[in-house]
């Protein structure tokens, strides 16, 4: 079989994808990995086998059962060295042949046919750091709207895949007011807890799986102004089982609510860019988060509970030791710490849209009670209705 690179975006077809995505061998595949894995997945698959030139995946399977181990022939194995050495030699980077071979190896361990140990060398890039003060200058960039939601994920990182309904599934994964377990009191150190999104479909991941965070003074306080804001603008309560982000969409005509979805936060952080020229993007919050809790002497697996990682707490035990980690947090000043602002909050543009918000709904009620008064009541419209036909019939004379 000839070995040769060629480039993914051309060689990788929906049209084959849809022709492998349908042969048995692939399908029992995609459906014991998760989701959001399948797409990625199935392409690094069909561009292995256009570089192979093998149409057919149950053909690469059947590579297994020819092996000779006395011989020391392993032709699966060998077909896929070959490709990595020739990746290499072409310049493809680490990371890219180590998903391609990550699929591979997927493949076939859900087939029964695990490949023997093939060695991928990759070092990762070292993650981008930011320091407290870029983090403020980058929230300036936000809108007053978009500072709520930036203020809430620096207290409770959840990933920007969390603001989304699975395709899959339909599940809904995004934050509401119930999450906040002191709802309708909102306060520093309020505990925040959610299911996560990520891998709720992969064996992989604990089923019962939950983030726990806690909220600094400045996302709390955050959140009673944006909920104040929100009730004003409804005209009643809010719920717990509301969305806490949302916003007015209109479809068809008709104007309804909706949540704030995955591409409008990545939307918010990308016009704080353009505006700040600082770069910080949803999962490095994560990751600034994570080294705050280290250095304030958070224990590893409380930190993957606060990011939502796979840990060894049970759902069942977590609002049993929820007050135990509450003062552990608070004893560590954890929050103090994440908070880069330190509890103060700028309320002018605030105070001045609900100043705007007053007068649109001030403007709106006279409006009302001038249609009102130019309103007839029912006797007063029977009686026109009368009168006018009393006129059709020739009953009634008008004069000048």
């Amino acid at each position: 079989m000839t070995v040769q690179i060629l480039d993914l975006k051309e060689t990788v077809t929906e049209e084959f994808k849809q022709i492998v995505s349908r042969n048995p061998d692939v399908a029992l595949w995609l459906g014991k990995v998760g989701f959001s894995t399948r797409p990625h997945y199935l392409t690094s698959l069909c561009y292995f086998l256009k570089c192979v030139n093998i149409e057919n995946p149950s053909t690469f399977l059947d590579l297994k059962t020819e092996e000779n181990p006395k011989q020391r022939f392993f032709p699966a194995e060998r077909l896929v060295e070959t490709w990595q050495a020739e990746a290499h030699v072409n310049g493809i980077s680490s990371a890219k042949i180590k998903k391609i071979i990550d699929a591979i190896r997927s493949f076939f361990k859900h087939n029964r046919i695990p490949l023997l140990q093939i060695k991928c060398t990759y070092k990762p890039k070292s993650k981008q750091s930011i320091c407290d003060d870029d983090l403020c200058k980058f929230r300036e960039g936000f809108n007053w709207y978009g500072k709520f939601l930036f203020d809430f994920m620096l207290s409770a990182p959840i990933r920007d895949g969390q603001f989304q309904r699975c395709p899959n599934c339909g599940e809904e994964f995004f934050p509401r007011w119930r999450n906040i377990t002191t709802f309708p009191v909102i306060e520093a150190y309020s505990p925040f807890i959610i299911r996560p999104q990520k891998g709720h479909e992969s064996s992989q991941y604990d089923q019962g799986l939950l983030q726990v965070c806690f909220l600094t003074e400045t996302a709390a306080k955050s959140l009673n102004i944006y909920r104040d804001l929100k009730q004003r603008v409804l005209g009643r309560e809010l719920k717990s089982n509301e969305y806490i982000f949302t916003h007015q969409k209109s479809h068809r005509g008709e104007k309804h609510i909706a949540p704030v979805a995955k591409m409008d936060v990545v939307f918010f952080f990308q016009q704080a860019k353009e505006r700040t020229g600082i770069k910080v993007y949803p999962h490095l919050l994560r990751s600034w988060v994570n080294s705050i809790l280290a250095s304030r002497g958070i224990e590893k697996q409380l930190r993957d509970l606060y990011l939502g990682h796979s840990s060894a707490y049970e759902e069942g035990y977590i609002m049993q030791l929820l007050p135990q980690w509450q003062n552990t947090f608070r004893q560590a000043k954890a929050m103090e710490h994440l908070d880069i602002i330190g509890g103060f909050i700028s309320t002018f543009d605030i105070e001045e849209k609900l100043l705007q918000i007053e007068e649109q709904q001030k403007e709106i009620q006279k409006l009302k009670e001038q249609l009102d008064k130019r309103r007839l009541t029912e006797e007063e419209e029977e009686n026109l209705k009368w009168l006018l036909e009393q006129y059709k019939q020739g009953k009634l004379k008008v004069t000048p």
